[in-house]
């Protein structure tokens, strides 16, 4: 049988960050906002929170995933009650329970459906495609809503170091997937986890859970804090998010590279026929993806006014950059994220 993607949808809140402003509300020289700037590659951002006011969260994931959804059911022509499941994606979510899939029935006015949650880094988006597709396959539904949301910056007291206010958007996606031909069919999938990166424990971002939890060791090779560092809280520091540049630097790259040029010779492609649409980790990230053959002018970039959108990256590159994707007869999807999963999907103009 084959799976088809018939809808796709974006939102981005209306709150943007400068580095400038980020440095005004954390209390930072500018120019240290500025040495971010060069080194990830992003000079603006969507954030859900309103650091003028104490860092108080104004947009949920929820708001981000029902309006991405919203646009993608639009987009495919279809309603709500057409929808036979909601799978959503999120690294950075509001509520434990209950979760976003099951908050955006009701917001939808669905009264029943199947619903799954996948809770994990940047790659998770493609894994909830790649299972809606297999369910389609399996009989099991024909048309699937797949969302993205990420509130990421609402966690900003739990930042070990500022550099993670300055890489991050707050960002929604959604796709819908389903059995009826579209414009788009979905060709080929690889997704994978690895365990290891250079005999190290594969472990690119760590963030435990507050609260009457066992102290956690964030990471095996983590260093402790820097006395010169300004915490934002007073939150332990094994409770905060740790991120393992030097793991992203060397795994990320190669991980999407890999898995992009696997597409492309399983499927005997011209690389000058396809269009890429890659996790936007940072600048470095996105530059190495040239190895992969794909022309520079053929893969999408949010990067510099979205930031690093996590598991929204993917369906919002693609929306941004959907002119430019529509030229070229394929596109290939890639991403990756903590664990390490890592994997790309191609679709094919149909």
């Amino acid at each position: 049988m084959q799976v088809y993607i018939s809808g796709l949808g974006a939102y981005i809140p209306p709150n943007i960050y400068t580095n400038a402003d980020i440095c005004e509300a954390i209390g930072l020289p500018v120019a240290k906002g500025k040495r971010y700037e060069a080194l990830l590659g992003v000079r603006e951002r969507p954030i859900c929170v309103d650091y003028r006011d104490g860092g108080r969260q104004i947009v949920s994931g929820e708001d981000l995933a029902y309006s991405a959804s919203l646009a993608a059911l639009e987009d495919a022509g279809l309603a709500a009650s057409d929808l036979d499941a909601v799978i959503a994606c999120s690294a950075f979510f509001d509520y434990i329970a209950p979760p976003i899939s099951s908050r955006l029935l009701k917001r939808l006015g669905i009264e029943q459906a199947y619903t799954l949650d996948l809770i994990g880094g940047c790659a998770e988006f493609l894994h909830g495609v790649h299972v809606a597709s297999n369910m389609i396959r399996l009989g099991q539904a024909r048309t699937v809503l797949v969302t993205s949301s990420e509130t990421i910056n609402a966690w900003w007291a739990q930042t070990r170091f500022p550099i993670e206010h300055f890489i991050f958007g707050d960002t929604g996606g959604a796709m819908i997937v389903t059995d009826k031909p579209s414009a788009y069919r979905i060709a080929d999938c690889h997704l994978s986890t690895k365990s290891k990166i250079a005999n190290e424990p594969a472990e690119l971002i760590c963030m435990p859970i507050i609260g009457g939890k066992a102290p956690p060791k964030p990471f095996y090779e983590a260093k402790p804090a820097s006395p010169d560092i300004r915490h934002l809280s007073s939150i332990d520091d094994e409770y905060r998010l740790v991120h393992s540049v030097h793991q992203v630097a060397l795994a990320a790259p190669t991980a999407m590279c890999e898995a992009t040029r696997l597409m492309i010779k399983r499927n005997d492609l011209d690389c000058n026929a396809v269009y890429l649409v890659p996790h936007q980790a940072s600048i470095n990230v996105l530059n190495a993806l040239g190895d992969t053959g794909i022309p520079a002018g053929q893969i999408g970039i949010s990067l510099p006014t979205r930031g690093n959108m996590s598991t929204s990256s993917v369906p919002v590159t693609w929306a941004e950059h959907r002119e430019e994707a529509s030229r070229h007869k394929h596109l290939v999807m890639t991403s990756v994220g903590v664990g390490m999963s890592y994997g790309a999907m191609l679709l094919e103009q149909h």
